[in-house]
């Protein structure tokens, strides 16, 4: 390194597995420093909306994993950059991708899984209305003549890409925490409902646009869309595509820095910095 210790802990007993993993605890344990100090709150913040100190132990459980992971990383980019300062950034970079990169990748990708369809819609005509019709107390949507329309409707499968939200860190934490209970016991107003909210309706099967009379029905559609909102806040949660990513980039980023750290070198370029 570029302060000189690693070089002489290399030349005892110690193991690349042993540097490697006391790198890693050594520098995981701040971070956990720094939530011990926010748990009180957390603890707080849960308990007032009626969740376990079960489940709250899970929500901390995985957050300690999640920077657990995004600290071998860090590593792992260390063991490979000549400079501090590009491990650094380079961490920072994939940390990035994973929390914003996901999102604009899946709204990037999200056309390609979309299709057009052809929907015909018939509607009142209220263009048609005279105005002695207008200022009728009598007057009905139901005396305007019915139109006809054809156009294209587009729809993505969007549960095609849902495994790019659902590694999101953020995304993990939603599905992580507890359930919405519709009778009222538990609260779901909160942010983390919100986004679980919103990525149940990507992972749920894609619905077609229908035909629509609303000639026939004024309130055709209302009731299905009321419908499928309520059943994606009582989706199940799926942590585990998320907790499976970063168990692999855990155990790679271990694996690739151990390798690194194993001595002797067979060759280095001069000034070239090891973990």
């Amino acid at each position: 390194s570029t302060e000189g210790v690693l070089a002489p802990m290399q030349m005892t007993r110690l193991t690349a597995g042993d540097l490697a993993f006391g790198k890693l605890i050594a520098s995981w344990l701040v971070a956990v420093i720094a939530l011990v100090t926010l748990l009180p709150i957390l603890v707080y913040s849960y308990i007032k909306a009626d969740w376990g100190l079960g489940e709250v132990a899970i929500m901390v459980a995985v957050i300690l994993f999640t920077v657990l992971t995004t600290t071998a990383i860090g590593l792992a980019w260390s063991s490979i950059a000549a400079r501090s300062i590009a491990s650094v950034a380079l961490a920072h970079l994939t940390v990035g991708a994973l929390a914003i990169g996901t999102l604009v990748a899946f709204g990037v990708a999200t056309p390609l899984v979309s299709e057009e369809v052809e929907v015909t819609t018939r509607y009142r005509d209220w263009e048609a209305a005279t105005e002695e019709q207008l200022n009728d107390p009598s007057f009905t949507e139901a005396q305007l003549p019915c139109v006809e329309e054809t156009y294209p409707a587009y729809f993505s499968h969007t549960d095609r890409l849902s495994g790019l939200l659902l590694v999101n860190p953020v995304i993990l934490l939603a599905e992580t925490a507890p359930k919405v209970d519709l009778e009222g016991e538990a609260t779901g107003t909160s942010v983390l409902q919100l986004f679980h909210q919103l990525v149940s309706e990507t992972r749920m099967p894609a619905v077609p646009p229908t035909d629509r009379d609303f000639c026939a029905d004024p309130e055709f559609g209302g009731a299905e869309w009321e419908d499928r909102t309520l059943e994606a806040l009582t989706y199940p949660r799926n942590p585990w595509v998320g907790l499976g990513t970063y168990a692999v980039l855990l155990a790679g980023s271990l694996w690739f820095t151990v390798n690194r750290l194993r001595v002797p070198y067979r060759k280095l370029k001069g000034g070239t910095r090891v973990a």
